[in-house]
């Protein structure tokens, strides 16, 4: 039997309205893993899941791949350069970049780890402890940097060409945060001071806003951006022209 159009937007519409009233007040599922359950580690740094829907866990004794049944754990025998992982990024291209606490950067892809022994331009990262900064922009550039070491841009399209700048030595300082407003231009936050860049590390303008010390945290979140500071929360505006400061959260 056919049913009018509308009969059947009623009936959809009821449908989903029965479905939700009989999940609405469930309370949510956590399963917790352990070394118990085959993890390498209890200590965890960094998920992520990748374009295949793989979990990836980095841990303080290797990287662990979830398929959400079996768990397949990786160590330096298998091409990470070390065990301990802090971070773990998946780009666009379905890339998983690592970092080291040692400092060191690999990645993995198409059934691969790549460090430092078999792809020679890893080597030309060279930084003095792990990166602060792990990012991808609007144009697919990897950056990377880490407190007194260079900054690094990296273009997976062109064969991993890579392009370095030490704001170390500069006026502004090291780099601390790189991120990309919703507008598509690239800030950077060095020693309280809040700079624009670009892909070739040429500084549009500088000294935008003086900034209350040194943030571990950075969110942007519909235009404004938010930085993260022990004691306090500094939110700026989109046009990044006033700071607000909350103390202790409020």
């Amino acid at each position: 039997m056919n049913f009018p159009l509308d009969m059947n937007r009623n009936y959809l519409l009821f449908a989903l309205l029965h479905i939700s009233l009989m999940t609405w007040g469930q309370e949510p599922v956590f399963v917790h893993y352990t070394a118990a359950d085959g993890l390498p580690s209890n200590t965890v740094y960094s998920i992520v899941q990748d374009h295949e829907g793989y979990i990836w866990m980095a841990t303080e004794t290797g990287v662990t791949r979830f398929d959400g049944i079996k768990i397949t754990n990786y160590t330096p025998k298998d091409g990470l350069p070390s065990s301990e992982i802090l971070k773990l990024f998946v780009d666009s291209r379905g890339i998983i970049w690592m970092v080291c606490y040692s400092g060191e950067v690999a990645f993995y892809r198409d059934h691969q780890f790549y460090n430092r022994k078999n792809t020679p331009w890893l080597n030309e990262l060279k930084l003095k402890q792990w990166p602060n900064v792990l990012l991808e922009d609007s144009k697919g550039n990897i950056w990377i940097s880490a407190f007194a070491s260079p900054t690094y841009c990296i273009d997976p399209a062109s064969g991993f060409r890579i392009k370095k700048r030490d704001f170390s030595r500069s006026r502004l300082g090291h780099s601390e945060i790189i991120f990309e407003h919703d507008n598509g231009q690239l800030y950077m936050y060095s020693d309280s001071v809040l700079s624009t860049i670009d892909e070739n590390f040429s500084v549009k303008s500088q000294r935008i806003l003086q900034l209350p010390g040194i943030a571990f945290s950075l969110n942007t979140h519909s235009g404004s951006t938010v930085l993260y500071y022990r004691s306090n929360i500094v939110e700026i505006d989109p046009a990044f022209r006033k700071a607000l400061c909350y103390l202790n959260g409020y």
